[in-house]
């Protein structure tokens, strides 16, 4: 039951964050600022969700940041994605590193941890 949640969830969250950061024109260092912090929040929230994430989950964490900071690029861009920069382009990638890797890691420090500590 908590894998479906933590996906919902992530789903919600990236759409959510994708139309707020979406109010920005965010580039250079600050994009990739930017989609570093967004990726960790939606890796975060899916070991909140998920306690322990599944592959499903680190898989989602990895796939939802770089959709919604597209979308965010859609938005800030005026619905023209040519007009993105290289970097905010490139910066997507580090969305879905982030969100993978932090979900991945909160994995493995949770299996590490004992019952109830």
């Amino acid at each position: 039951m908590r894998t479906p949640l933590a996906l919902l969830g992530a789903a919600a969250l990236s759409a959510l964050g994708g139309a707020i950061l979406g109010e920005y024109s965010l580039s250079g260092i600050l994009a990739v600022v930017a989609c570093l912090l967004y990726g960790i929040v939606i890796g975060e929230a899916v070991i909140v969700l998920q306690r322990r994430p599944s592959r499903p989950g680190v898989v989602v964490a990895g796939i939802f940041p770089p959709i919604g900071w597209v979308w965010s690029l859609w938005i800030s861009t005026g619905h023209h994605l040519h007009y993105a920069s290289g970097t905010q382009l490139g910066a997507t990638v580090v969305a879905g590193a982030a969100g993978a890797i932090w979900a991945l890691t909160g994995r493995r420090a949770l299996e590490r941890t004992p019952p109830g500590g």
